[in-house]
């Protein structure tokens, strides 16, 4: 009706403000609304602080020295603390994609202090919450020897629009946005929108780039060489303006592009808080060079955070040639996705040719959408690849943390045993020492073999003939490593940490740089025996890529909940299988003389007294962060804490593979059913049940 009779515009104005307050008045007086266009700076470090933002929609990316802080999407408030704090910006925000801001001046924030005395209470209180989550704040180790994608997974906080772009014509794009919608939909409301599907709710004209306007006969001779037509973008800001009522109205908006670079496609990717390009991982790269196409129709999203997500064969067994893909640095992160048969049931039965390659007709798509609703979308799998994918970027991943402990490490698999049986999924999964190899089988093995995988290692390991074979002059280590390096080698092959299923890291002490490193890419078995390397038994691993000398991570992070927490997991289970230190020890005062505890210990009738050697304090030191770090992990309110009864059992005894993991699957059972008790943990597997009935009920067409 606006479109036809805009001169109502002004009436119905007058009558909205007629109806608010002064105070209203006041505050709608105050405030400024800013567009702030891709690339565009929000403000800039050390800029004075003299407002505060709120995010109406799009997307801020906050930085310090080109390293990533945070950031921002619909309904985040920005810059509060530095105008309380009255001090200079701290960091740099500009805009990943076109935003819409309110600006809140300190003079209007003082304002509402005066009138609501109550707000300024709440400030303080934000303030006070502010400075200690800066104490609580644990910093981000640093990068992997080989920087890989991945980071911190700051770049899908508070997504709202997600753009799948296909890299080739052989990408199913229609299953595998009803795939991802069926997965994204168990946790909330989720609204799926192809070109088809706007240009049936509104009409094809909103998805050309101009709309042709026929200009009156009596005006024509005015505008000379124009009474034909006027080139006038109405239909892209109609088409703009329903697209932000439908982010408005659903917390999470899927955006399919098209096969080709048509305004469409470069819609979805202005609009999109995160990208998603979707390839076929049995494909080589250079052959799937589609995306560049699309991506291009949208040069200023550089910025977006752009995923991959690799494709295979069901029965693939395991992803190759990931690290071809990942020369492309603008991929902040990989997925790999073992894709059902009926992805593919439509692929070869249309298509159409263009100049350069064959794409899929979409007139097929009504079809696909009607099999989905028929016989998927009533069904759950939380297991599936597409319910993995789903929970990462929704920041609902769950993530297992395998510590360190030598034999005891088969507890682990215990524990995996008790998580497939309850039917738990595991997002992500990472680990030290024994509990980086035990995490490496289970991310890039089918849980039916994990058991004999890991048992066939633990086998190796109680060779006796191997380690005599190893031993060598005691310079660095007692043994040369080299019957450890084939054993993982014979484990792993030539497999690589980014080619594994599930989302995977390992920790290593760099005693070059004395500090801690996350491995998340490069070759498995090398980064495994690095975490593996006990200082004095084996030698240092020297880094495949830059030569530094890596030692077992249990010296600095024996425990690593908390890299998995900074990786993107909401819900950690942390698995401690470590020796348990001793601290009821014999106070001998001031002074201690060694003859003294020697003639005690040959004292069959003196009591035994506790008292540390030299190689004991030696292990207690170089442990002394790690023990730190354990206790901040068994506080931490992410963290669901493991702790299976293996303290009899020593490091080496790796002949006791059996009765360790029985003890670990017995203890894990019991522990998972408390931890299923809890909300918080439940509904990240099954969200809200009545919501996910109600919602496939009334918004059945909406996928559509």
């Amino acid at each position: 009706m606006l479109d036809v009779r805009p001169h109502i515009y002004l009436p119905v104005a007058h009558s909205v403000l007629r109806r608010l307050s002064p105070f209203l008045r006041a505050v709608d007086f105050a405030l400024d609304w800013l567009l702030v266009d891709t690339g565009m700076t929000v403000y800039r470090e050390g800029d004075l602080a003299d407002s505060m933002f709120v995010m109406l929609s799009g997307r801020l990316r906050s930085v310090e020295k080109k390293t990533l802080i945070e950031e921002f999407g619909r309904g985040d408030v920005l810059g509060m603390m530095e105008v309380l704090q009255k001090k200079p910006r701290a960091t740099t925000v500009l805009a990943v994609r076109f935003s819409q801001l309110a600006r809140i001046p300190e003079g209007l924030l003082n304002f509402i202090k005066l009138q609501f005395p109550q707000v300024g209470f709440r400030l303080v209180q934000l303030l006070g919450q502010y400075y200690s989550s800066l104490h609580r704040r644990m910093p981000y180790p640093p990068a992997t020897s080989l920087e890989g994608p991945g980071d911190p997974m700051n770049h899908i906080k508070n997504l709202h629009t997600i753009a799948v772009v296909p890299a080739s014509a052989a990408v199913p794009l229609v299953p595998f946005t009803c795939e991802l919608y069926h997965a994204l939909s168990a946790n909330l409301n989720v609204l799926r929108l192809s070109s088809q599907k706007v240009a049936a709710h509104l009409d094809s004209s909103v998805l050309e780039k101009y709309t042709l306007i026929i200009i009156p006969s009596k005006y024509r001779g005015r505008v000379p060489k124009l009474w034909e037509c006027v080139r006038f973008r109405q239909a892209d800001f109609r088409l703009m303006h329903w697209l932000n009522v439908q982010e408005d109205t659903c917390p999470l908006v899927i955006y399919e592009c098209d096969y080709t670079a048509t305004n469409w496609t470069r819609r979805c990717l202005r609009q999109a808080d995160a990208i998603l390009v979707v390839a076929m991982g049995n494909k080589k790269p250079h052959h799937q060079t589609l995306m560049r196409e699309l991506l291009s129709t949208n040069q200023d999203g550089a910025r977006t955070n752009k995923e991959l997500v690799l494709l295979w064969p069901e029965n693939t067994m395991s992803p190759s040639g990931t690290h071809e893909w990942l020369k492309d640095t603008y991929y902040s992160g990989h997925h790999h996705i073992r894709a059902p048969k009926r992805m593919f049931q439509w692929s070869s039965k249309k298509t159409r040719k263009s100049s350069r390659e064959v794409y899929p007709v979409r007139d097929n798509e009504r079809e696909i959408v009607d099999f989905y609703e028929k016989n998927v979308f009533w069904t759950v799998d939380f297991r599936s690849d597409f319910a993995r994918i789903a929970r990462i970027l929704t920041g609902n991943a769950i993530g297992l943390a395998l510590g360190g402990g030598g034999a005891r490490g088969a507890a682990h698999v215990g524990v995996l045993r008790a998580l497939r049986e309850r039917g738990i999924p595991i997002d992500i999964i990472g680990g030290t020492s024994i509990g980086a190899l035990v995490g490496a089988v289970y991310a890039g093995t089918p849980d039916a073999k994990v058991e004999k995988r890991t048992r066939r290692w633990f086998n190796w390991m109680t060779s006796l003939w191997r380690k005599v074979l190893d031993l060598t002059y005691a310079h660095s280590a007692i043994f040369t490593g080299a019957q450890m390096n084939k054993t993982l080698q014979d484990l792993f092959e030539e497999n690589e940490i980014e080619n594994l299923w599930i989302p995977y890291f390992c920790i290593s002490t760099d005693i070059t740089t004395s500090e801690m490193r996350v491995h998340r890419s490069g070759p498995l078995w090398a980064y495994c025996r690095a975490s593996m390397s006990l200082a004095g038994y084996l030698p240092p691993l020297c880094d495949p890529l830059d030569g530094h000398l890596l030692l077992d991570g249990g010296y600095v992070n024996n425990l690593p909940a908390d890299v998995m927490r900074s990786m993107g997991a909401k819900c950690v289970i942390a698995v401690d299988v470590g020796s348990s230190e001793e601290t009821n020890l014999y106070n001998y005062g001031d002074s201690l003389s060694g003859t003294w505890v020697l003639m005690n210990r040959l004292n069959p009738w003196a009591k035994p007294l506790r008292i540390l050697n030299m190689e004991e304090i030696q292990t207690r030191l170089a442990y002394v962060s790690c023990v730190r770090q354990l206790e901040i992990v068994k506080k931490a309110p992410y963290c669901s804490y493991f702790r299976p009864a293996i303290e009899p059992f020593k490091t080496l005894e790796f002949n006791k593979f059996d009765e360790i993991l029985a003890i670990g699957y017995e203890y894990a059972r019991k522990k998972i059913e408390e931890l299923m008790q809890t909300e918080s943990f439940h509904s990240l597997l099954v969200g809200d049940a009545s919501h996910n009935r109600l919602h496939r009920q009334v918004s059945k067409n909406k996928v559509r």
